[in-house]
């Protein structure tokens, strides 16, 4: 976390519309402040590039993190501690540069903290039937990561419900410059287990209203989160052992009940259902094109999808090819925010996808899923999904470029392993499910 305050009073508007108000500190000796503030360093970071584009005179100041650790009514860090990080990285970007005059591609963070602390001994002297939990910082970059680490918060939950008789549990996610904090927002502030989503920063003096906090300020960047699935990683940060905890209740689980969905899409799934068929969901292309399938290719399988899988309906939620066919239906119109698309994943009987979101959202109801990997941590992302099975797709290409960047004309066999896909072994694999 960095502590911290700003130069001029400044309001920070989210993309939903919210205002986050930055006040200049009037009485810097009063430690517990409203105008003393924290958040992790990433939305520092952004925060600053805010400022900057605001003007001059709009600076922040990073405060000395001691000066509020030692207070007794300073709430205590569960899970991984990660305190004086900002103190931590800045020195050892200093050491590195005055050793090396540069500091190009490093990741000052791989150093920090990661050692395992049992959140039960740190639980242990706390005598209250209540009790409250701020989790600072974003639970995973994209949406899959997001939906597979709230597993982790809901496992959090139970294990503090045993204990507790009532649990709060607020989560204060980046938003400076997310341009998906909305989204992120509707998904978690609709799960019940979670009591309240908030924009960071959030004031020293709110954070002093809790009795814990965990500080997800550089998970992203640790070695465990690179090792362990997402769900695991976190229940590492957060001091559970994930060995012990069953690999059973480490589903996904999402509640969509508060979801609003528009009637139009409502009335479409509806059709589609008394229709009498199963639905297949097609998805080929994700929002990095490393794990895309390559267009042409995704053509030519739908279409043969369309013709093999009999007594399905196959719909696409992506304009894939202007198919005109009584078993095709594309979905693409009904599919304009987050809600809609996973109100449409939720729906379908089977599911055949490339590495993107769907998979992590298909596993939270159980659905039948294949899903192609290009990489080799497909085992991971997987790992505890019991409806869902992996297809490695190889790259074959070679480059017959002397240069070091990637000249595509002297790129041979690009394709090859896709055009090895065939429609009906993936509907065998299906059906196995």
């Amino acid at each position: 976390m960095v502590f911290f305050r700003v130069s001029e009073n400044i309001n920070v508007k989210t993309t939903d519309g919210t205002v986050v108000k930055y006040l200049k500190l009037r009485n810097p000796a009063q430690l517990i402040h409203s105008s003393v503030y924290i958040t992790t360093y990433d939305e520092f970071e952004r925060l600053n590039e805010v400022l900057n584009r605001v003007g001059d005179e709009y600076k922040t100041h990073v405060i000395l993190e001691k000066r509020f650790r030692s207070l007794k009514s300073f709430p205590k860090e569960l899970g991984i501690s990660n305190a004086f990080e900002y103190r931590n990285i800045k020195t050892h970007e200093a050491q590195y540069l005055k050793e090396y005059n540069h500091y190009e591609n490093q990741n000052p963070r791989f150093y920090l903290n990661e050692e395992w602390i049992d959140i039960h001994e740190q639980l242990k002297d706390f005598d209250k039937d209540e009790i409250s939990l701020a989790i600072i910082g974003n639970v995973g970059e994209h949406i899959g990561e997001m939906i597979a680490s709230l597993t982790a918060i809901h496992l959090l939950h139970e294990f503090l419900s045993h204990s507790f008789e009532k649990v709060r549990l607020d989560l204060y996610i980046e938003a400076s410059e997310n341009k998906f904090y909305s989204r992120d927002k509707v998904i978690l502030s609709t799960q019940k287990y979670i009591s309240n989503v908030y924009p960071l920063s959030l004031s020293l003096q709110k954070l002093c209203e809790y009795d814990f906090y965990i500080d997800n300020s550089s998970v992203r960047y640790s070695q465990f989160y690179k090792e362990l699935s997402y769900v695991d990683a976190y229940l590492y940060k957060f001091g559970l052992d994930y060995k012990k905890i069953a690999d059973k209740n480490k589903y996904n689980d999402l509640d969509i009940t508060n979801f609003k969905i528009k009637n139009d899409l409502q009335k479409k799934i509806r059709e589609l259902k008394e229709r009498g068929e199963k639905i297949i969901l097609f998805h080929p292309f994700s929002a990095d094109p490393h794990r895309s399938m390559p267009k042409e290719i995704a053509q030519k399988l739908l279409k043969k999808l369309i013709k093999k899988a009999e007594n399905y309906t196959v719909v696409t939620l992506l304009p894939i090819a202007d198919i005109k066919d009584e078993h095709f239906v594309n979905l693409t119109p009904y599919s304009k925010t987050i809600q809609d698309f996973i109100y449409i994943v939720s729906h379908m009987n089977k599911i055949i996808t490339v590495d993107t979101s769907t998979y992590h959202i298909a596993d939270a109801f159980f659905i039948p899923t294949v899903v192609f990997f290009n990489d080799d941590i497909s085992h991971k992302r997987i790992a505890y999904y019991q409806q869902t099975k992996g297809i490695n797709i190889v790259d074959e290409s070679k480059n017959f470029s002397r240069f070091k960047f990637e000249n595509d004309p002297l790129v041979l066999y690009k394709f090859d392993s896709w055009k090895k896909v065939k429609i009906s072994k993936v509907m065998k694999v299906l059906e196995t499910i």
